[in-house]
């Protein structure tokens, strides 16, 4: 997102009507690129017809992707589904007693909040960090990440097609729970196929969170306007300026407190230790245009184009750019050297 943003700002410098000049405002001005290029994705540049067609970049969605399910879909879909509830079957064989129907109804519950919880730390890391190219969660990065693009293609989608990316990586953990489940305490056997189902369950929970409530059967909109699973409103807040909460997928309960705490920017400093460097890289992209024989068109060659002023800024970071000597007087920033400093030795 941030090579992105230093594109961005690398791309139209004539609109500044001043060149930032200390972190906070290079901070301001690549956020307010981010959130330029969220809000409106699939509007393209007047210069966007000139480039190329790039299915690499985790920026393109391929207008020819598949939207039907497949019987590898439903196979992974449905086969992890009924280990699930299995693994719920045979939690359920263990209430011999009212306690223990309290024990596993109290388990149920924490699974309920936790996935809420889970599913929103998990949205927000795919969305914002990853490509297509990340081993693992590749996939799955490229269709939240895509989503922001294309919001409407996952009301779309058959069932199978939706959900198998989920349900495909939770078949092994599902079989285990099921195999060791029995040996279990009563609260660990209810809780974990519980969490399990509902983190994965969360997709198509997003799905109807997109859809109108004609479209969803009564008893999916009786769940949304009980604020037992999230609805069009609470979800459509996530996909408004300025593009930072309201993570959660399940039932929406945690957003408040995550937004509020700001518990994702808390996350973000921790980790995005070199987000301040990332800013001053921007600003140097930003800063001489014209020494590029051709503007990177690429998510490659944007992350390139950073990482080598990255590299740069380190190897002299105490060295002034040539334009230093026209940025005027900022003694708060710990980018600007004040031209009035003494450097002799009295």
């Amino acid at each position: 997102m941030m090579v992105v943003a230093a594109a961005t700002v690398a791309e139209e410098p004539e609109t500044s009507t001043a060149f930032p000049t200390t972190a906070e405002d290079l901070s301001a001005a690549v956020a307010a690129a981010e959130r330029a290029l969220i809000a409106s994705p699939s509007t393209p540049s007047s210069s966007s017809s000139t480039l190329p067609k790039t299915s690499s970049s985790k920026w393109v969605i391929d207008p020819n992707e598949n939207l039907k399910s497949t019987m590898e879909h439903r196979f992974w879909t449905y086969g992890c589904m009924g280990l699930l509830t299995a693994g719920l079957v045979s939690a359920a064989a263990d209430v011999h007693s009212i306690g223990d129907a309290g024990t596993a109804l109290g388990a149920v519950f924490a699974a309920y909040v936790l996935a809420d919880f889970g599913t929103a730390v998990y949205h927000w890391g795919v969305d914002n960090y990853g490509d297509g190219n990340t081993p693992i969660f590749g996939r799955q990065i490229a269709a939240f990440q895509g989503h922001h693009q294309r919001p409407w293609t996952i009301t779309q989608r058959e069932f199978s097609n939706n959900m198998h990316q989920l349900f495909k990586p939770a078949a092994s953990p599902a079989a285990a729970i099921l195999a060791i489940g029995p040996f279990l305490p009563l609260h660990w056997h209810a809780f974990l196929p519980s969490f399990l189902f509902l983190a994965t369950m969360s997709q198509q929970f997003h799905a109807w969170s997109h859809m109108k409530k004609s479209e969803l059967h009564p008893v999916v909109v009786a769940l949304q306007d009980a604020n037992i699973l999230i609805g069009r409103k609470a979800h459509g807040a996530h996909h408004k300026p300025n593009f930072e909460g309201n993570y959660s997928i399940v039932s929406g309960w945690v957003n408040p407190v995550l937004d509020n705490t700001g518990f994702f920017r808390w996350l973000e400093k921790v980790s995005r230790p070199s987000r301040g460097m990332m800013v001053v890289a921007a600003a140097t992209v930003a800063e001489e245009p014209e020494t590029s024989t051709a503007f990177p068109t690429t998510a490659e060659d944007l992350s390139a184009a950073v990482a080598a002023a990255e590299r740069a800024l380190i190897a002299s970071p105490s060295t002034p750019s040539s334009s230093s000597s026209t940025l005027p007087k900022t003694s708060s920033s710990k980018w600007v050297i004040d031209p009035n400093e003494n450097l002799k030795s009295t």
